[in-house]
């Protein structure tokens, strides 16, 4: 939390210990507050309240949440409390500048209620090309659309590239070269440049003579069979046109004999 509205209304001077929850029990200002100011380098998916396991009946019967986004447009949610622990499920990731927890009471509400908050919890991810716990670091140039997780590995490569963080050349781009640089930009991070030379030649693999010629044989061959069958078929065809020609003339002399004969026995 940034800031406490303690009873003057100023940043509470007290010294807080984490694993404790600030309470309001002696402040007059019965709308106590405190505010979480967010980076412009995160995204915001959910935002968990935690509150001390007091009795519910001890407690400021209201509280309410607000988030500011970045375009200066404004969500908030009041509730009753009536439980520890609240989540709010943003309805779409985006760049949040401040969430804010407030607690107030009815006004007819005269007892010395207080309100007890232990952790705001904001939960989200780095904004493209960051990464780190803080988003101090910028993904390297080679993950693809230079997008990685929080430990800086890339979510996926561009093309010739390789490793955790995309670092390892391929052999296919053997033209180029991983220099790494502190760059100063928002922050003193390291930037992964990529330096580009003449590619170098690759000799196309070549084709033994004898493969072709084994090749060229295998074909040769094949088209002479295709050749000599088809041939076959013409001559086969021929042949039994002979033999059908000659049968033909064959039987038509034995039946010119047979008549003969058996006329010449007739006149006989």
């Amino acid at each position: 939390m940034s800031s406490i509205n303690d009873r003057e209304n100023i940043i509470s001077s007290v010294t807080v210990d984490p694993r404790q929850c600030v309470r309001t029990y002696y402040s007059k200002d019965r709308n106590s507050s405190f505010e979480l100011l967010l980076d412009a380098r995160f995204f915001v998916e959910k935002i968990s309240l935690w509150n001390e396991q007091d009795p519910l009946s001890e407690r400021v019967d209201y509280f309410e949440i607000r988030w500011l986004y970045r375009n200066l447009t404004e969500a908030f949610y009041s509730m009753k409390v009536t439980k520890n622990e609240y989540e709010f499920l943003l309805p779409e990731r985006a760049v949040l500048s401040s969430v804010r927890v407030r607690s107030f009471a009815l006004k007819k509400d005269r007892k010395p209620r207080y309100l007890t908050s232990c952790d705001l919890h904001v939960y989200g991810d780095c904004v493209a090309e960051n990464y780190g716990i803080d988003c101090e670091k910028r993904c390297s140039l080679s993950c693809m659309e230079r997008d990685c997780y929080l430990n800086g590995i890339c979510r996926k490569c561009r093309p010739h590239w390789a490793g955790a963080q995309c670092l390892d050349a391929m052999n296919s781009r053997s033209d180029i070269t991983v220099e790494e640089k502190s760059v100063n930009l928002d922050t003193n991070d390291t930037l992964t440049t990529l330096q580009y030379s003449e590619p170098k030649k690759v000799p196309m693999p070549s084709r033994s003579f004898g493969s072709l010629w084994k090749l060229f044989v295998v074909l040769l061959v094949f088209i002479m069979t295709l050749i000599y069958f088809c041939f076959w078929l013409l001559q086969d065809k021929k042949h039994q046109d002979y033999i059908r020609k000659v049968s033909q003339n064959y039987f038509s002399k034995s039946r010119t004999v047979s008549v003969d004969s058996k006329v010449s026995a007739e006149e006989g």
